[in-house]
């Protein structure tokens, strides 16, 4: 049975893993990569472009998602709101304090 090397651990293993031509071991697999939530693509920790949520692709963020104005959390497009006088997005519970705000002081 052929073995490998980890290219983290340096640990020999009979199954390999592998992203972007590096063999890993399962556990360095684990704890270097990530599956988007979006596209279910595995990624290195560090090309995470969500947040302690989600975890997303730089394609699957820049395709599907941005970040509320307001607060700066992640929201789908399908979900950020907006008031018909601006093009700021905003999450639904800023959108409701922004909204607020706006009976207040408009």
């Amino acid at each position: 049975m052929k073995s490998f090397k980890c290219e983290f651990c340096g640990k020999k293993v009979t199954e390999k893993y592998e992203l972007d031509g590096k063999v890993m071991c399962a556990e360095c697999y684990d704890g270097h990569t990530l599956v988007c939530s979006h596209c279910g693509k595995r990624i290195w920790n560090n090309d995470d472009y969500g947040d302690e949520h989600i975890v997303l692709c730089s394609r699957c963020y820049g395709d599907h998602y941005t970040r509320c104005e307001r607060c700066n959390a992640i929201i789908h497009y399908d979900n950020a709101l907006y008031f018909d006088d601006d093009d700021i997005l905003y999450c639904s519970s800023c959108y409701e304090a922004e909204a607020n705000e706006h009976v207040i002081h408009g």
